[in-house]
Formats: structure tokens, C-alpha cells, sequence
């Protein structure tokens, strides 16, 4: 879906400066375990949400999970009040 309606995506891809073929999974598919995520510090991950709440959530949902899991990230603080 991003590569339809993902101007940050798209135009690099239009550009030559970024290829599809480099995509291997998307959010879904790494969500789902269908697909594995990076598998090591040097892939890169691109998350681009593209208006379907419910997806982001859900995907959003699973990576706190996972990170919680590994002990993994940092906490901020965004209330700026």
C-alpha cells in the first residue's frame, strides 16, 4: 500500500536514489511472523503508516511487546504542557 500512496516512498523510488527490490517485508508480514524484521543492526527499518489505524495499532501493539520482551528502547516523555 505505501508504494501506492507514499509520496516519501515513491518519489526516491522514481528518482533512482531507492529500489523496491529492496523491500522484503512489509509492516503486516513482520506483525503477522510471516516475515522476520531486521536481522541485524545494519537493515534498515522503514515504517511509513498510510492511514489505516487499526494496522497501526496492531503493528504498534507488537513491537512494544517485543521490545518490552528483549528489554529493549527507552521511554520518553512527550507531554510538553
Amino acid at each position: 500500500m505505501a508504494l501506492e500512496e507514499a509520496g516519501d516512498l515513491i518519489i526516491p523510488i522514481k528518482e533512482g536514489i531507492f529500489s523496491a527490490e529492496r523491500i522484503v517485508a512489509e509492516n503486516g508480514e513482520v506483525a503477522s511472523g510471516k516475515k522476520p524484521g531486521r536481522l541485524s543492526p545494519e537493515e534498515i527499518t522503514f515504517f511509513k503508516t498510510v492511514g489505516v489505524a487499526a494496522q497501526d495499532i496492531v503493528l504498534v501493539s507488537r513491537i512494544l511487546k517485543m521490545a518490552l520482551e528483549k528489554g529493549a528502547g527507552r521511554e520518553f516523555d512527550f507531554y510538553r504542557g
